[in-house]
């Protein structure tokens, strides 16, 4: 899911107050009263894991499989399969995926008479709602991304936009870490704000974001080559990660070194295959595979936003490694799992009614059992 970064900058409304205390560790009080976070005071949340905190998929594994077909939609901005990836990512969603739950809450409050929408703030924030009671660490960020920008049915929610940003970020969402940096480096927090992003970056998932922030933070502060280069090293961990604006700013980054030092680091060829890379996560282009031509395929693969590169040492290793031969082929950098996703061409029809016949038996309440 991705959720527009909004920026805490006006903290008047949220420098006010006292935290509320929760002696549940990691258990928000949704139906107490609470205040504003004064960040200028608040104790700085213990870094964990946040994968602790992740809810396991379902069983059944056609749930992922619709997810992931529903994301592929997406991120090759396939307007004409939106309606398909609607069917796709509701039924995941019902059949218990939570990160299916927070795509459908981002796709719900969607609306554009240039392609296909079902606008419904209810139904977003009824999923939103049943993924906080169930301490979803996404679901918190999200919420108070959703209130902060003024949602329908988000904007009046009782708790301030604060307290869900904080809870995510005791929950160890990267997203909210990386946020609450900006906030502790804007009230004078440094030290603190540095942890928040370290922690950020330790996480096993959603790093993206806030590798690229570390990376840009270190280098505002290099004042040596080898400083600099260490905040290299963090653009290249946000480019496996799949941040399009890391892989897109491996030229200024060389321009800059050059100015500096009056050599290139990154060098003419590890550009040009950083630039494969980027225009393979940009719907707007169409690179040719050529795996798929051998086998008699159409070889024209559109770009596809939701791609990452944990393989990316394969094709292009951080410098000085030697750049080892590469035929411009972009399955070698993906996992086991995304490629098959990359590779397979699904009848988005026939996905869609597949799934529109599966019945969802919805569990029984208590009452009911009782009256057994």
């Amino acid at each position: 899911m991705q959720i527009n970064k909004l920026k805490y900058g006006v903290l008047k409304c949220l420098l006010v107050g006292l935290l509320t205390v929760n002696t549940t560790a990691f258990a928000l009080d949704l139906n107490a009263k609470h205040k504003e976070i004064n960040f200028l005071s608040v104790d700085l949340p213990a870094c964990g894991d946040e994968s602790e905190n992740i809810p396991v998929l379902p069983e059944d594994a056609r749930a992922d499989l619709y997810y992931q077909v529903a994301m592929k939609i997406l991120g090759q901005n396939d307007t004409d399969h939106y309606q398909q990836m609607f069917i796709l990512a509701n039924k995941s969603a019902e059949m218990g995926h939570w990160q299916a739950k927070l795509l459908m809450a981002s796709l719900y409050l969607k609306n554009s008479n240039s392609y296909y929408t079902e606008y419904d703030p209810k139904k977003a924030r009824a999923y939103i709602d049943e993924l906080l009671q169930k301490n979803v660490p996404g679901a918190f960020y999200a919420m108070g991304q959703y209130k902060l920008n003024g949602m329908p049915e988000f904007r009046n929610a009782a708790i301030p936009a604060s307290v869900y940003l904080f809870e995510a970020a005791k929950l160890n969402n990267p997203d909210a870490l990386s946020d609450m940096y900006d906030i502790f480096v804007s009230v004078g927090r440094t030290k603190d704000a540095t942890a928040l992003l370290d922690c950020a970056v330790k996480q096993k998932r959603g790093t993206a974001l806030a590798l690229l922030k570390k990376a840009n933070v270190l280098e505002d502060d290099a004042s040596t080559e080898a400083e600099l280069i260490d905040s290299f090293k963090y653009l290249y961990q946000a480019t496996k990660a799949g941040n399009y604006n890391a892989i897109a700013s491996f030229a200024n980054k060389e321009n800059y070194y050059k100015q500096q030092y009056g050599k290139a680091f990154f060098g003419k060829e590890f550009l040009e295959r950083i630039t494969v890379l980027q225009n393979a996560k940009n719907s707007v282009y169409i690179h040719r595979d050529a795996v798929r031509k051998e086998q008699g395929r159409n070889e024209e693969v559109r770009g596809n936003a939701n791609l990452i590169f944990p393989n990316l040492e394969r094709v292009v290793p951080f410098p000085p490694a030697e750049l080892p031969n590469w035929n411009r082929d972009i399955r070698v950098v993906l996992s086991e799992n995304s490629l098959k996703l990359y590779d397979t061409d699904f009848d988005y029809d026939q996905l869609a009614k597949e799934a529109e016949a599966i019945k969802i038996e919805k569990p029984k309440s208590e009452g009911a059992e009782q009256k057994k």
